[in-house]
């Protein structure tokens, strides 16, 4: 049976994907178990979209979205495709982890790669055919993989661990990029990645020059009912007589009306996720910041103008930013006892913490001691002698 020809990434993986056998969670794939995922797959099929950038914490969303883009292109829009990884071993990873397993417990995606394995005695891990198209999965670090094919579909996983030359030859986004020159039209780019260090994080500049969308859930508190996007900033907790961190005592406080959320408060927001451009822009001779958006479609709010009520900030570079916060798995208590174990090993680890758990980047120098401290210790000497200690 031919498929409808319309479905977006969440109605395709709702409608056909099972979730694999080595998923925690097994049987049926339901977006609703990680409702702030469902934006930026809808933005897979968004009239004007040809770039997705995600800059998500690990675990979440990341690989999931690339995998459904995948199969709902596979399946119903097939075309070439290209995936991108930091290196060959890499690529393998993903062809037997995630993409094997998908195509087995998906009964259509069995019957297009099964087809074309019977007919492609060369079908590889790194290179698979179906009807219409193909898959090709290559490392970063290769400037003839990323040159070999024309393209429609391009995604690419971790970027932040890419060279930041293939083989002297450039960016191995740009490459993989020039590939699509054929099907510039209706070309798709996804990029995903934690964030690493800030000024260098390939995934952070790619968000910037995005239309920088934040997932906004709704106070769950009578009266309030305020809009917000969830922030490392708003969660509190208690300290002990030695000013060590109590996990048990964390919260997180609505922007709003500033009282504390529970934890099933929290999981009652996240079931209802509103993904908003906050891009500032100018529109009508003024600068401004999204104040007013158009109503909910295809998984996001496009920002107003105050004055004119034009859809002020094109949405051809769609882009996503999303912490643990958002994750329904880890409780508030689990990550700021992450952090408290972060803060006791050191700027290593607190870096790793803000990377994978809040996706931001770490600014280097942020481990140095507060100006307060250093005034402190001044000491008094007659200026122009030298004092012996």
């Amino acid at each position: 049976m031919t498929p409808p020809p319309n479905l977006d990434v969440v109605q395709w993986a709702e409608r056909y994907r099972k979730l694999s056998k080595e998923s925690s969670n097994g049987g049926k794939f339901f977006v609703s178990r990680v409702e702030v995922a469902r934006g930026p797959m809808l933005w897979a099929t968004e009239p004007g979209v040809s770039k997705i950038t995600l800059m998500a914490c690990t675990q979440l969303l990341k690989t999931t979205l690339i995998e459904n883009v995948i199969g709902r292109f596979a399946h119903v829009d097939p075309c070439p495709m290209l995936g991108v990884f930091p290196k060959d071993d890499a690529a393998e990873t993903f062809s037997k982890d995630r993409l094997a397993p998908m195509i087995r417990d998906t009964k259509v995606l069995t019957d297009l790669f099964g087809e074309a394995k019977s007919r492609d005695a060369g079908a590889t891990l790194s290179h698979k055919q179906f009807p219409g198209g193909h898959i090709t999965l290559v490392g970063a670090n290769s400037p003839t993989n990323l040159a070999m094919r024309p393209i429609r579909l391009l995604v690419c996983d971790e970027i932040d661990k890419y060279p930041l030359s293939a083989g002297g030859e450039g960016p191995p986004i740009d490459l993989a990029e020039e590939r699509q020159a054929e099907f510039k039209a209706n070309s798709l780019t996804v990029v995903a990645c934690s964030p690493t260090i800030a000024g260098r994080s390939a995934i952070e500049a790619s968000y910037e020059e995005s239309d920088q969308r934040k997932a906004f859930v709704r106070c769950p508190h009578p009266g309030c009912g305020a809009w917000q996007s969830l922030e490392w900033e708003r969660v509190r907790f208690e300290k002990d007589e030695a000013g060590k961190i109590r996990p048990e005592t964390a919260w997180y406080v609505c922007e709003a009306c500033d009282q504390p959320w529970t934890e099933a408060q929290r999981l009652g927001a996240l079931k209802q996720v509103e993904w908003r451009q906050t891009r500032s822009f100018t529109c009508c001779g003024e600068p401004q910041t999204p104040e007013g958006w158009a109503p909910l479609a295809h998984g996001v709010r496009r920002a107003l103008c105050r004055h004119c009520g034009a859809q002020a900030v094109p949405n051809d570079h769609a882009g996503g930013v999303a912490s643990k916060l958002y994750a329904p798995k880890q409780t508030i208590r689990e990550t700021v006892t992450k952090f408290a174990r972060a803060l006791r090993r050191g700027p290593e680890t607190l870096r790793t913490f803000f990377n994978t758990q809040l996706a931001r980047t770490w600014k280097e120098g942020a481990d140095a001691p507060d100006w307060h401290d250093v005034y402190a210790r001044r000491d008094t000497y007659l200026s122009g002698t030298v004092c012996r200690a």
